[in-house]
């Protein structure tokens, strides 16, 4: 067996062992993420488990959409329907976007389509709640040209927060500044974001593997994939789910080898 592969089994059966210490449907540290990773080593191991349990939980997370009121990226809606919407480009699930996701959408077009106030999440590695938006109607100019007062009202946060003095996280920004450049090709903070990240260490990969999918981006390991498989070995045997929903970052890396 090749490495990548023991490396999605360990991960897999992880995952298999402890989802029911996960309550939280969202996507970097919730059953969301779970049933993301599932899917991507069901199709790759060819293993009926595994695609069957992640269905179940994909379900329970769409299920959840009906009463969850928070559209935070990394553990409430947006993520999920961000989600969503990849598990059905890659083929992994059947379904209409429009038929799955017709209900979240008006939901977060609501919210977003006022003005909007970043709080303290700028402070921490906050994605934007747009980006399902950006996702879900990706190419679509005549979308934002007819919802362009979504665009403004993040604008006019953004200026607001900076005449005010306040700051923002890198994550944040660079977040902001993606979102700008999809939809208006005008950054707010700059332009310098690479297309290709180079991970020296398994550490960094696992910090930075969530950012590759969202964004895209090429990921180059400067590390051999024993080095990957001792790391992730390490890692399980200190996970303990009780205390880290993300399995300690090895989740994203798992969705991106």
């Amino acid at each position: 067996m090749e490495t990548k592969e023991q490396i999605l089994w360990q991960i897999a059966n992880t995952v298999m062992v402890n989802h029911q210490f996960v309550n939280p449907t969202g996507l970097y540290a919730g059953r969301c993420g779970l049933a993301l990773f599932l899917f991507k080593a069901a199709h790759a191991l060819q293993v009926d488990a595994y695609e069957n349990f992640a269905s179940q939980i994909w379900q329970e997370c769409i299920s959840s959409l009906a009463w969850q009121q928070d559209i935070d990226f990394k553990h409430g809606m947006t993520g999920i329907g961000w989600a969503t919407l990849f598990i059905l480009k890659q083929g992994w699930a059947e379904g209409e976007p429009d038929e799955v996701l017709g209900n979240l959408d008006l939901k977060i077009e609501r919210t977003l389509d006022r003005p909007f106030e970043f709080g303290d999440f700028v402070h921490g590695d906050f994605i934007l709640p747009h980006f399902y938006l950006l996702e879900r109607h990706k190419g679509d100019t005549l979308y934002w040209y007819t919802h362009e007062s979504i665009i403004c009202h993040l604008k006019e946060a953004v200026n607001k927060r900076r005449k005010n003095g306040g700051e923002f996280s890198e994550t944040c920004r660079e977040s902001i500044d993606r979102f700008f450049l999809s939809t208006t090709g005008e950054p707010i903070f700059t332009t310098k974001y690479p297309g290709t990240l180079y991970c020296n260490t398994p550490t960094n990969l696992s910090t930075q593997a969530w950012k590759t999918l969202l964004y895209g981006q090429n990921i180059i390991w400067q590390f051999t994939e024993k080095e990957l498989a001792d790391y992730i070995d390490r890692r399980i045997a200190d996970f303990d789910a009780t205390e880290d929903l993300n399995l300690q970052g090895i989740l994203g890396i798992g969705l991106i080898i």
